[in-house]
């Protein structure tokens, strides 16, 4: 097969292709007396991960590349949150309009089997 400098520019190749960087194992087997390259990726902890600067996931049997949306709904489930995890700090409790909330209370209403009973204070803290 091709030498260890090849193998070592395919490293190179990915590393430098994707972002984070990723570092796969690269090495030469033997399968059925054909020399072949084995790559191994491991999985990486922080996801989406691009490719010369795009995000793809697989769907069935081709890549899709990702949305924004997507691509930001992955990332924030790697660590385990989503969009409203996370504190507004450029609004207050006076910017929320109460109307709206307990017409929301009163829409969920219709299709839960269980009724929301709380207030409306005590539901957007949920």
């Amino acid at each position: 097969m091709g030498s260890q400098e090849t193998l070592q520019d395919w490293l190179n190749r990915i590393k430098l292709s994707t972002q984070p960087s990723l570092f796969p194992d690269i090495e030469e087997v033997d399968l059925n007396g054909m020399t072949v390259v084995r790559i191994i990726v491991p999985d990486h902890p922080i996801k989406p991960v691009s490719c010369k600067g795009k995000y793809f996931c697989r769907v069935k049997n081709s890549n899709h590349q990702m949305t924004i949306t997507e691509i930001s709904s992955l990332y924030l489930k790697t660590f385990n949150a989503s969009w409203d995890y996370y504190t507004d700090t450029h609004h207050s409790l006076e910017d929320v309009s109460l109307d709206k909330v307990n017409r929301f209370i009163a829409q969920a209403n219709t299709i839960r089997p269980y009724l929301i009973n709380d207030d409306p204070l005590t539901v957007l803290k949920k």
